[in-house]
């Protein structure tokens, strides 16, 4: 605990002597890459004067941050966030529900053939993110198939650099819907549903008192307005996968 007081004391004696307010939210790369862009463009309309620091960091490092209250939310996956230490000084707050995806480029021969996931793993694969902590999401046969093929083959912490890996040849890409959403209408990439495939629930953590900060609760909106935008451009793009 003095840790922490100690942190917090210089994050309010910092602000109050410069008048600078700031925002620091660290997340997974995908949870920060989904989100991100349009909350911030819905919290400036809120708070224009706030500054933001946004990054990236493992599940562990950030919920440490939290604690030391040297960030002020963290995003990741909910079910990651619920299996991490300290759950029991935070609070959760799920922000929104993606669906997985497979991706590839125009022309792949997947596009023409099924989804069944042994056919999918005789190509070279990527993840983004941190795959550790969503192996134990996966059906146990998945997980199997996964391990015997020793895919994935790359794991790029970057979403972009999967999605421009797949157009750039035959490796393929799973990523959620709302992140593939303009490659997919531009014609970049194709894409298939996968059975099977656990849902992408991103949430929100921070400390049970942060909920009282204006700052935090004007920010957790924006996250929640920019959520259901999203969520309706993605609805409208599996309908169209079938």
């Amino acid at each position: 605990m003095a840790v922490e007081l100690l942190a917090f004391s210089k994050t309010v004696e910092r602000e109050t002597v410069s008048g600078d307010r700031h925002l620091k939210v660290i997340g997974g790369p995908i949870a920060c890459d989904i989100l991100l862009p349009t909350a911030i463009v819905e919290f400036r309309k809120t708070s224009p004067g706030i500054r933001m620091l946004a990054d990236v960091m493992p599940p562990h490092a950030a919920i440490e941050e939290l604690v030391q209250r040297r960030a002020n939310i963290v995003l990741f996956n909910m079910s990651t966030l619920e299996a991490l230490p300290h759950a029991g000084r935070l609070q959760f707050q799920e922000i929104i529900t993606d669906d997985f995806i497979m991706l590839h480029r125009p022309g792949h021969p997947v596009a023409a053939r099924d989804t069944r996931f042994e056919t999918l793993l005789a190509y070279p694969g990527a993840f983004p993110g941190y795959l550790d902590y969503l192996g134990g999401q996966l059906p146990a046969g998945m997980r199997e198939a996964l391990s015997q093929a020793g895919a994935p083959h790359y794991t790029l912490y970057s979403p972009t650099s999967c999605m421009n890996l797949s157009m750039a040849s035959d490796t393929l890409t799973v990523m959620p819907l709302s992140l593939a959403v303009a490659n997919l209408e531009s014609g970049r990439l194709g894409g298939k549903r996968i059975p099977g495939l656990p849902k992408y629930r991103v949430g929100a953590a921070y400390k049970k008192d942060a909920a009282l900060e204006p700052d935090i609760s004007a920010f957790l909106a924006s996250l929640t307005t920019a959520a259901r935008k999203l969520q309706r451009g993605s609805v409208r793009r599996l309908k169209a996968l079938g």
